[in-house]
């Protein structure tokens, strides 16, 4: 296991020890804004608050694929509220699983809520798409048991360009081993840019975080790797 510095959620010990003292979610009712098909969708994406960076333990790939119980291609559906402590619940469409039972849907936890969020990292929204590698929490709080917890620093986001479909690297532990990874296809030049820019429309505030052009890989590659290791392979 390696280390180095990366961006940490607040308060990370709560997914694993519990949250017996939370209070229940609330829907900031004031704020509640729906999308085109009437769903409940974030109100506030990048608070005026913010969690800041600390540091904490690094896995390579493979002891991630590993480590969490589900790893699934998945899309946010709707936001479900927040709780003062800072926290934000959402559904999920589970597309794909990778590993795990398979399931139509999940419900999902962001550290953050609409009065502080992770820095450079904007709480989701209704349609973002990303491969979600998590452990349902054990937390004794009715509010988080069996709930996922999206992890930051294993973050992908999918895009579709072209009919094609590729992940690009938000936060993750193990971008160098995907890179030296010759079976892993990484996507350079004018298509990397032009990537980057579809998702840059997808998300502008996501946008505003992010000057410059991220890693972007073969979504089927990824795919590829992450069920070999599963198998007891080493994803190479």
């Amino acid at each position: 296991m390696r280390k180095r510095k990366s961006i940490a959620i607040a308060l990370i010990a709560a997914m694993t020890i519990g949250i017996a003292g939370c209070s229940e979610r609330g829907t900031a009712s004031e704020m509640v804004v729906t999308d085109s098909k009437g769903r409940r969708d974030t109100p506030v994406r990048d608070a005026p608050g913010t969690i800041f960076e600390s540091y904490i333990a690094e896995y390579s790939f493979k002891e991630v694929v590993n480590k969490y119980e589900l790893i699934a291609d998945v899309t946010i559906v709707e936001w479900l509220g927040e709780t003062d402590e800072g926290y934000t619940f959402f559904e999920a469409k589970v597309n794909r699983v990778l590993k795990g039972e398979d399931t139509e849907k999940i419900e999902m936890i962001q550290s953050g809520n609409s009065k502080a969020t992770v820095s450079g990292f904007p709480l989701l929204k209704n349609g973002d798409r990303f491969l979600l590698f998590s452990s349902a929490s054990n937390a004794e709080n009715k509010e988080f048991k069996g709930k996922y917890w999206i992890q930051v620093y294993t973050f992908f986001d999918i895009v579709e360009n072209e009919e094609e479909i590729y992940l690009i690297s938000r936060y993750s532990w193990f971008d160098d081993d995907l890179v030296k990874n010759d079976n892993i296809k990484k996507i350079t030049g004018e298509k990397r840019t032009s990537i980057n820019e579809t998702h840059r429309t997808h998300d502008p505030i996501l946008a505003q975080k992010y000057n410059d052009e991220r890693i972007v890989f073969d979504y089927n590659d990824v795919i590829t790797a992450i069920l070999d290791v599963d198998r007891g392979g080493r994803g190479e």
